[in-house]
């Protein structure tokens, strides 16, 4: 899986999604619908706890799997291609005075730009056939579920160093910088059972409540390799691999997701809270016992290259999946079908490759509850911290069984001479119930 990753970003922006607070992209429906607890979607009992007991699925249900992916890059034009370029001027040993000179003009405002603003960001989400699942136990007062998922990310960005001009004799000269490439990632799993159950009725609504736990086995990992160490992005990708398989730790942890829900004839309101105990995870120590005769030449260099880094970077990172409140809202028609819905993330949080986020988002459309037209939604979600990118969000869901969504930034960047969208995810997903 982490060569899968490291080419990714190697190759450049390919694909991003994940559990809550692991890489930060949602999987399914919950791309256009957010976080409100939509009665018409399973997925939405990955948000708030409490809805699984107040959806109106009755029977057991499950779902037959989904896939999302995503990327998301700074906003440099032409990242990777300028990269790739700096990459071949530093292994040239035949420069002139002047074509040194002019080189390093160029990259020096090339690096002030991509120390502040480059990175590209990648990963994906997969739920497992049959999940989510869930159904209602009379015999226990309320509803349970169960979610099994596979997680994966990566973040890669560029940490900037002066240029240099060096003589190589013969009244040729060369580049030297210490720029570096940095990448965090991040793979596993996660295992979720929730509970939840009606605790009072009125004639106007109701109120529901519920718990989940959350079993999260997560393998972080680091790299640092200098650019000007690689030949090609074959040799880029590689030597990032040899690193991260030096570099990870895998650790496992609990964490505690509670909610509530009132549900209403035409309205429902409610609120989660995530990460209760706030689970932490290690990362494994980067720039460190630099001169262990067991590392090979290249992983020392790397070492050192690391530890140059060290105002810049954490040698020594825990990832601690904070505490977030998150509120929703939501208005429907008597019949469910029509619903206009919003959710606002109280506070910010960050993921597990270091991205801030802070979610608010609404969306609204249209989910029959027969077979034959197709339901459909729109929506808009920006992220009030870290990157402040904002998306577009839209999906149908045909025959009540097959779900495709997807979200892009409003915002652009060129790569390879091609205008793209900075960000984009899509997801695409199966249930069923009865």
């Amino acid at each position: 899986m982490w060569a899968l990753a490291l080419s990714l970003l190697a190759l450049g922006p390919v694909g991003t999604a994940a559990a809550h607070g692991v890489v930060s992209i949602p999987i399914g429906q919950d791309i256009t619908h957010g976080g409100v607890s939509h009665p018409r979607t399973l997925q939405a009992t990955g948000n708030n706890p409490a809805s699984a007991a107040a959806s109106e699925r009755r029977g057991v249900w499950f779902g037959l799997g989904a896939v999302s992916l995503g990327y998301e890059m700074g906003s440099v034009d032409n990242l990777i291609e300028r990269a790739e370029r700096f990459e071949e001027e530093l292994d040239r040993d035949d420069l002139t005075l002047e074509e040194a000179e002019a080189l390093k003009d160029e990259f020096d405002q090339f690096l002030l730009e991509v120390g502040r603003d480059g990175y590209v960001k990648a990963g994906g989400s997969v739920q497992l056939p049959f999940t989510p699942m869930g159904a209602n136990v009379s015999m226990l007062g309320g509803a349970i579920s169960f979610e099994a998922r596979g997680v994966g990310g990566a973040r890669g960005r560029i940490l900037d160093a002066p240029i240099e001009i060096q003589p190589v004799g013969g009244g040729d000269f060369e580049l030297q910088s210490r720029t570096s490439a940095y990448v965090k990632g991040a793979v596993g799993y996660q295992l979720a059972l929730g509970y939840s159950a009606g605790v009072l009725q009125r004639p106007e609504g109701a109120l529901f409540v519920g718990g989940r736990l959350n079993y999260y086995k997560l393998e972080l990992a680091k790299g640092v390799i200098a650019l000007e160490d690689t030949d090609d992005g074959e040799d880029f990708s590689d030597g990032l691999e040899d690193d991260f398989d030096r570099n990870r730790k895998t650790s496992s942890a609990v964490g505690l997701d509670l909610g509530a829900l009132w549900v209403a004839r035409h309205y429902q309101l409610g609120g989660t809270i995530r990460n209760l105990n706030e689970p932490e995870f290690d990362y494994p120590s980067v720039g460190k016992n630099c001169n262990d005769p067991g590392l090979s030449e290249v992983a020392r260099r790397n070492c050192f290259t690391a530890a140059s880094f060290g105002d810049r970077i954490s040698l020594n990172e825990t990832y601690t999946m904070e505490r977030q409140l998150q509120l929703e809202g939501g208005i429907f028609t008597a019949n469910r079908n029509w619903s206009l819905g919003v959710a606002y993330d109280v506070n910010s949080t960050r993921d597990a490759v270091g991205d801030e986020h802070q979610w608010a988002s609404i969306s609204g459309g249209y989910a029959g509850s027969g077979w034959l037209i197709p339901g459909f939604r729109l929506g808009y979600r920006t992220n009030l911290a870290g990157t402040e990118l904002s998306y577009y969000t839209g999906g149908l869901t045909f025959f009540r069984i097959l779900n495709m969504d997807a979200a892009v930034s409003t915002e652009t960047v060129d790569v390879d001479g091609d205008t793209v969208p900075r960000s984009a995810m899509g997801s695409v997903s199966l249930e069923l119930y009865f």
